[in-house]
């Protein structure tokens, strides 16, 4: 088993047939299907390309000395393979390849380079469609739709940041700012957005990338200001505010000082676990008193009681309220703490129930 990334890749001018184009320059071969297959297969010669696309520079790699896709298709010996065999989507035109637990496009790329004056459109599906990705290459190096040469790249944007393309623009919401004026728009044109394709329709539903094709000054507009910021410093900025958000989101939320009167151990069928009350306010629980359940590990001494360490800020916990010990009532861990710090925490009654 593994996880696999697979790529769809065709000539982003659509009137191009990919396949029969490699096939009758001899660059890939037909195979029969077999009886049990859904897709027709065809065989890339690694050799016929490698010595195409000799001297080429494919991303940054100067192959005049050595075989480019020969690197990645060896077989036992360590020696390059002649060929290899993938699948086609006759339906849609697609090559088909994959490459098992890191993303790869050094086939897309050496294609690119056999055809120097077309783009090719790379769709690439991670194992759980959670990072899909559509890269554009031309000539052996990453482009935008256009065929323009990138400079900069900010990939796996939140889909719900970039609008819908209007007039050839596209306007992008980005945390840039400070925390007074955090998020800043700027307008790019089409084809610099790089679109999701769905899997089995081939129906662009989201955008998720942008390119740059220079680092001259793009204007930011925020809601008190407006900067002139280069590319370089937007993904920067951008990046350092995923990560501070980040950590902010993996902070574990700590309940420090529980009264003890408030915990009860319950002995069950296979481990004893803790029910923990605490006084809420009773907009929150109508009768003041919300409940959950805590594991051993999560219960530690403090100084003056127990301490929950309920886990990561943004981690929703199942609870109950309103005395009823049978609906589920799901609170993040920072809530649960926000209204324990802020409510008087007494020792409670001896007939609460869970």
């Amino acid at each position: 088993m593994g996880e696999w990334y697979e790529y769809r890749v065709q000539f982003q001018n659509r009137e191009k047939d990919l396949i029969e184009a490699i096939k009758q320059d001899h660059y890939a071969s037909a195979v029969e299907r077999r009886e049990n297959q859904t897709r027709d297969r065809i065989r890339i010669h690694v050799r016929e390309i490698d010595d195409k696309i000799r001297g080429m520079t494919i991303n940054d790699t100067d192959t005049t000395d050595k075989d480019y896709l020969g690197q990645f298709f060896q077989n036992e010996r360590n020696e390059p393979m002649e060929s290899f065999i993938t699948e086609i989507d006759s339906q849609y035109g697609d090559l088909i390849l994959y490459h098992k637990w890191t993303p790869d496009l050094a086939v897309p790329l050496a294609i690119s380079a056999l055809y120097p004056e077309e783009v090719l459109e790379c769709r690439e599906y991670s194992p759980y469609y959670d990072k899909d990705n559509t890269s554009y290459i031309k000539a052996g190096a990453f482009c935008n739709r256009d065929g323009e040469p990138i400079v900069h790249e900010l990939f796996g944007i939140n889909p719900k940041l970039i609008k819908e393309p209007k007039n050839g623009k596209v306007l992008v919401s980005l945390p840039i700012g400070n925390n007074d004026d955090r998020w800043g728009i700027i307008a790019v044109k089409e084809s610099n957005v790089s679109p999701l394709y769905g899997y089995n329709d081939m129906q662009i539903y989201a955008y998720n990338s942008v390119f740059f094709t220079s680092n001259d000054p793009i204007t930011v507009t925020f809601r008190n200001h407006v900067e002139r910021i280069t590319p370089e410093e937007i993904i920067q900025r951008y990046k350092d505010s995923v990560r501070e958000y980040r950590d902010y989101a993996r902070e574990q939320m700590v309940l420090e000082n529980v009264p003890e009167e408030n915990i009860r151990s319950i002995v069950g069928d296979e481990e004893m676990y803790y029910i923990v009350s605490i006084h809420v306010p009773t907009d929150v629980s109508s009768n003041g008193v919300l409940s959950f359940t805590a594991n051993l590990y999560e219960v530690t001494d403090g100084t003056g009681g127990k301490n929950i360490n309920l886990g990561i800020r943004k981690k929703d916990r199942c609870c109950r309220k309103d005395g009823d010990t049978r609906t589920p009532y799901y609170v993040p861990n920072e809530k649960v703490k926000e209204y324990y710090d802020n409510n008087p925490q007494l020792e409670l009654e001896d007939d609460r129930e869970m």
